[in-house]
């Protein structure tokens, strides 16, 4: 909502493409559906609730509007490849539950995915550990990092070869598969087929 009325008052034409990820199945298909209680009149504005909200018994439905910019996927940030040349990324708390190592992986991980000079913002307790080369702090009490440096693909996990968007993997999981990219894109698209019939 933020960016979209951000967008609105610089006047320019900037499409805005949102991923939004999540190990936990469940977790993604509540999100997906977009349905909050009526309790949310507590912390959005009505002028927000109008535009973009639905009304519905019992709650509010996120506006179709505003539901295409965001393409829901599961995914885990330690095995699966990220999208690349992201303008933002927000992972917060996450990393107070990770080790040293992992928490490194991560990093590297976010690093790789961002443009340069995007930014990372990371949760109120999370430090980004040795950041040096990587990202350079914009506000430490806000938790907000932008990144510098060339890309290092050599100290991931993964090969990231000469795609701008390296497909998932598949995760070990039996009878379950992260979606690739493609699949996602897929899911956008039939969204947006819907959309435009209504």
């Amino acid at each position: 909502m933020l960016l979209r009325e951000e967008i609105a008052i610089s006047k320019r034409a900037l499409k805005l493409q949102i991923f939004a990820s999540d190990v936990d199945t469940d977790a993604i298909a509540s999100a997906r559906e977009g349905f909050y209680p009526e309790t949310i009149m507590l912390n959005v504005s009505q002028e927000r609730l109008e535009r973009f909200f639905i009304k519905e018994e019992n709650g509010y439905k996120i506006s179709p509007e505003l539901r295409a910019n965001v393409v829901f996927t599961v995914q885990d940030v330690l095995l699966d490849q990220p999208f690349s040349k992201i303008d933002f990324i927000s992972c917060r708390n996450l990393l107070i539950y990770l080790g040293t190592e992992a928490q490194a992986k991560v990093i590297s991980l976010f690093h790789f995915a961002l443009q340069q000079h995007g930014i990372l913002l990371l949760g109120n307790s999370e430090t980004a550990g040795n950041i040096e080369g990587r990202f350079e702090i914009i506000s430490k009490p806000k938790r907000l990092f932008k990144r510098i440096g060339p890309s290092r693909p050599s100290e991931l996990s993964f090969t990231a070869g000469g795609s701008d968007n390296p497909k998932p993997h598949t995760k070990i999981i039996p009878g379950f598969i992260i979606p690739s990219k493609q699949t996602v894109l897929a899911e956008l698209a039939k969204r947006m087929a819907i959309l435009c019939k209504i």
